[in-house]
């Protein structure tokens, strides 16, 4: 929980300017986070983010990868 405000900030300043590795890896820990606070549509939607800046990545991105497993696992929708 004590980390959920730190993530958001990192988030939020790359504002998606730069989705460098940096941002990706920091909305997965985000996910995790709010995963594990029960938080699922907000953790639906750090996935999603993932998913929308390396989703199509080739080589293959393992981020994406978790996070879309995730978002499987947690019937996120669309």
């Amino acid at each position: 929980a004590k980390a959920v405000p730190l993530l958001e900030q990192v988030t939020r300043a790359c504002n998606g300017v730069a989705f460098d590795g940096g941002r990706p890896r920091a909305l997965l820990a985000l996910g995790r986070a709010r995963e594990s606070l029960g938080e699922k549509p907000r953790a639906c939607e750090a996935y999603r983010l993932v998913l929308h800046g390396w989703g199509e990545a080739r080589p293959p991105s393992r981020s994406a990868a978790f996070a879309r497993e995730r978002v499987r696992v947690l019937g996120c929708g669309r």
